[in-house]
């Protein structure tokens, strides 16, 4: 038994985004609902509010979400690794590049979401369930801005701001096959969790130790998620962006007296790749929002991780329960295999946002269990709580500070 959950805890994770943002996750283990094991199915409908985002850059500075992988985008270097004959090529050669500030912008824009997820469990055996989650989302980029860094010095800077910065939006749109400098309202589902979990309960009769629940898990996901929309900025995908996944955690919950737990949780994911049109860098130079060249290219995806620790008063005035957790999410290295010999793929990796990110916030959840003014034999026990996501740190990453309820039937 040690051999196979040790086994289970350097598998994979039960969660299906690879986008570096916290979107709702209903199957957290910190905030979904307590399983109860005497019962057959419990259905479950979370809603969550995220405030203005921020995003967190290579340092671990706080920072506007469009500048988590560039303080500031390089116009001159976005037209560079073309073809001299092409449009990009032609523009290049009429202007300096020497750098500085010169062609530098940068961008600004505010970033919000909110989500709302439904999940069903449904028991069997002994210790056995299955669970189905799908979340929906809505997530929107406004009052987008560009500030450009061009001086006016020299003859070259004004060459510059007339032949590019000054009407960016349209060349970035002309050179770039469609890209979008402007904001965006996007709403769909991610992608669907199928799991099976296995819990149970070893019974202590210790002074202190009175039980230790014990919990693995083992499943997939299905990529129903809105993939990114690589004509938009910053549009990052609901889900695996097209890819799906094997997944699987570990869980341990110590329950000291009859009112105090504490656990740990580790989730980790690998997705399997998968080959869509996306955008490249063309030289090495090159800034990671500004990307005018799409071609179709193999993602190679690196394992997801997550990790969960808590501390809970359970139950303590009736139905109550507060449990203060704190997480921690990383995402390894992408790397990418182009379908075209017309670029390199060692200068198509260097692109920051194919490189590793992390994620820290607090998770603060306050339950009440319903079902403790119901008989025993109720047909359904009700329950209902309030949860807030809080961002602490993180490294080229989005986070909004969140808000949400969950309300769940154990049948």
């Amino acid at each position: 038994m040690k051999k196979l959950l040790l086994g289970l805890t350097i598998g994979v994770m039960a969660h299906s985004s690879l986008f570096a943002m916290n979107l709702l996750r209903p199957w957290d283990t910190l905030i979904r609902p307590p399983l109860d094991q005497s019962r057959s199915l419990q259905v479950a409908l979370f809603g969550e509010y995220g405030f203005a985002a921020h995003g967190y850059n290579s340092s671990g500075d706080k920072v506007n979400p469009l500048a988590i992988w560039n303080c500031s985008e390089s116009t001159l270097a976005m037209i560079k690794g073309f073809l001299p004959t092409s449009p990009q090529g032609q523009l290049a050669s009429r202007l300096s590049t020497v750098d500085g500030t010169r062609g530098h912008v940068e961008l600004r824009g505010d970033m919000m979401q909110a989500s709302w997820a439904a999940t069903a469990r449904a028991y069997f055996a002994k210790d056995w369930s299955f669970l189905v989650s799908l979340p929906f989302h809505h997530m929107s980029l406004k009052h987008v801005s560009i500030c450009d860094k061009t001086l006016s010095v020299t003859e070259g800077d004004e060459d510059v701001k007339e032949l590019l910065t000054n009407n960016l939006a349209q060349n970035v749109c002309t050179l770039g096959d469609g890209l979008s400098l402007g904001s965006w309202e996007r709403t769909g589902l991610g992608d669907t969790a199928l799991l099976v979990e296995w819990i149970h309960d070893f019974e202590q009769g210790k002074e202190f130790l009175k039980n230790v629940r014990v919990n693995w898990r083992f499943g997939g996901t299905i990529p129903s998620g809105k993939a990114a929309d690589i004509d938009k900025l910053m549009a990052l995908p609901f889900g695996l962006d097209g890819a799906a996944s094997i997944i699987a955690g570990f869980g341990l919950e110590l329950l000291y007296g009859k009112n105090f737990k504490l656990g740990g949780d580790v989730e980790l994911q690998q997705p399997f790749g998968n080959t869509r049109g996306r955008r490249i860098m063309t030289d090495p130079s090159q800034t990671s929002l500004l990307l005018l060249e799409k071609v179709c290219a193999y993602k190679d995806f690196s394992m997801n991780q997550r990790f969960n620790l808590f501390v809970q008063f359970y139950e303590f005035l009736g139905g109550l329960s507060c449990k203060v957790g704190y997480q921690y999410f990383k995402q390894g290295d992408a790397y990418l295999t182009l379908d075209t010999l017309a670029y390199a793929d060692v200068t198509s990796n260097r692109s920051k946002n194919l490189f590793d990110w992390t994620l820290h916030q607090a998770v603060v959840v306050v339950d009440y269990n319903i079902g403790k003014h119901l008989e025993e034999d109720a047909y359904c026990i009700p329950r209902v709580s309030l949860f807030s996501r809080i961002p602490v740190n993180g490294k080229r990453s989005i986070a909004s500070p969140t808000l949400g309820a969950m309300f769940s039937l154990d049948f």
